[in-house]
């Protein structure tokens, strides 16, 4: 729940949810900005991702896909994506094999995120594809938003803006539906950055 916390802090539009209550006289203490949460996270990255590595070898649901995508934006901001590729690629095999379709589209999108940032743009539209289709039978339109926004910076990345852009405007309608404002916010912030790099005013 703390990491939850902080997590939402680095990348507030891409929220799963609430997590499951906490056990009985478990405490908790969410930091309160940015700078609270990267120095939560420096401490206990190695105890969070050895969590990752237990809850995913014993298919913990939810834990097994939940604890990945509260180290996930750490990671990312740290540059570590190879660590975060390999804790999401697990993430995504583990809510597979417990059949937990929102849990395989979570890990699959930060899987995706992680693979675009380390140049390898054809795996990570596979993986959001893949996410994609995870949501959509999980009937989770947020999610689909979510995959749809990952999918539009991945062909903005590679300049395919006239592809990006109707990916970007289904986005941004399914978050301005189901999303928070964060979500909405950075789907319409992505779709003008498109609109202006297509020269459409």
């Amino acid at each position: 729940h703390t990491g939850h916390a902080a997590a939402l802090l680095l990348v507030p539009a891409v929220d799963f949810g609430a997590p499951a209550p906490p056990a009985a006289g478990a405490v908790i203490d969410p930091p309160r900005t940015v700078d609270e949460a990267m120095a939560w996270y420096s401490p206990e990255c190695e105890a969070l991702l050895a969590a990752c590595a237990r809850a995913t070898e014993h298919d913990l649901a939810p834990y097994n896909w939940q604890l990945p995508w509260v180290i996930a934006p750490y990671l990312i901001f740290q540059g570590h994506w190879a660590v975060s590729a390999a804790t999401q690629r697990a993430a995504a095999f583990s809510a597979e094999r417990t059949q937990d379709l929102r849990g395989l589209g979570h890990a699959r999108y930060h899987l995706a995120q992680a693979l675009d940032l380390s140049g390898a743009g054809k795996d990570a539209e596979q993986q959001l594809s893949k996410a994609l289709d995870a949501f959509t039978a999980a009937g989770d339109d947020a999610g689909r938003g979510l995959a749809l926004y990952g999918l539009c910076q991945v062909l903005r990345g590679q300049d395919r803006y006239e592809e990006a852009l109707p990916v970007a405007r289904e986005s941004l309608r399914l978050r301005a539906r189901h999303g928070s404002p964060a979500a909405v916010a950075t789907s319409e912030n992505t779709l003008g950055g498109i609109c202006v790099e297509l020269v459409r005013y």
